[in-house]
């Protein structure tokens, strides 16, 4: 909405340097996942929101995994051709180094990385530079009004 243009850009400006800070601390301790993260602008009704579009186990890095039941090993797979990660035993299937990668992790859980949070408390709340921004976005209402 073109009446809300200082309020749009602060919200982008805030999502952007959230995003790329993102990004950095997950680069700076060698997580592709970094490469794979965009972020979209769009009203959902009255609210102008950032939405970040993330690969599905962002949430399994920045939150963990308590032990318990074992992910799926399909997915484990995927992430080693992903990393390119080789048995030491040669002879031993990528599907067998899978399964025990998967097996363990069902047993030890995944430690939280908590990469987004981190990057949220470092930027501060946004809730002051969006009020300012609506506050000029209003007064610009107000004034075309008169």
């Amino acid at each position: 909405m073109e009446n809300w243009a200082n309020t749009e850009k602060a919200i982008e400006q805030y999502g952007d340097r959230l995003l790329e800070l993102y990004k950095q601390k997950l680069s700076s301790k060698g997580y592709r996942l970094s490469s794979n993260i965009t972020a979209e602008y769009r009203w959902m009704g009255f609210k102008y929101q950032a939405v970040f579009i993330l690969p599905e186990y962002w949430k399994w890095v920045e939150y963990g995994r308590k032990p318990g039941k074992m992910p799926p090993v399909g997915s484990i797979l995927k992430w080693i051709n992903a990393k390119g990660i080789k048995p030491l035993n040669k002879s031993i299937p990528q599907k067998s180094l899978a399964f025990a990668i998967a097996k363990s992790i069902g047993k030890k859980g995944i430690k939280p990385k908590p990469f987004l949070r981190a990057s949220k408390e470092q930027l501060g709340n946004p809730a002051d530079l969006i009020r300012k921004a609506m506050e000029k976005d209003a007064i610009r209402q107000i004034k075309e009004r008169k």
